[in-house]
């Protein structure tokens, strides 16, 4: 992935968590993908990543893409910051530590 200058994930059927799209976002990469993938995650389309559907549209996303360093750089910097928000260790420690009904309730003995 190292040197991957656009991650293509078109998949269509998804079945648990996507952890090719988390590991890409945590690497900073360009990524196109389709909705599927990443459905019911926190990920916005033209800022995060570009997601795209039908095969056409797809292909051009990912020609775009190696066309253009700047936007390269653009998606992969903001899919990184994204991560690290909502993905990364220290996000979940932080949700964790915010919702955890053991904060909240008294402990019994």
């Amino acid at each position: 992935m190292d040197d991957c200058a656009v991650l293509a994930l078109p998949v269509f059927l998804r079945g648990g968590v996507p952890l090719k799209v988390i590991e890409a976002m945590a690497r900073g990469k360009a990524i196109v993908a389709s909705p599927e993938l990443i459905d019911g995650l926190k990920i916005a389309d033209g800022e995060d990543m570009l997601v795209r559907t039908a095969p056409d549209d797809f292909a051009a996303a990912i020609v775009s893409l190696l066309g253009d360093a700047s936007l390269r750089e653009q998606l992969g910097n903001h899919a990184r910051a994204t991560f690290v928000r909502d993905f990364s260790i220290s996000s979940a420690e932080a949700v964790l530590r915010r919702d955890s009904v053991l904060l909240h309730e008294p402990l019994r003995q």
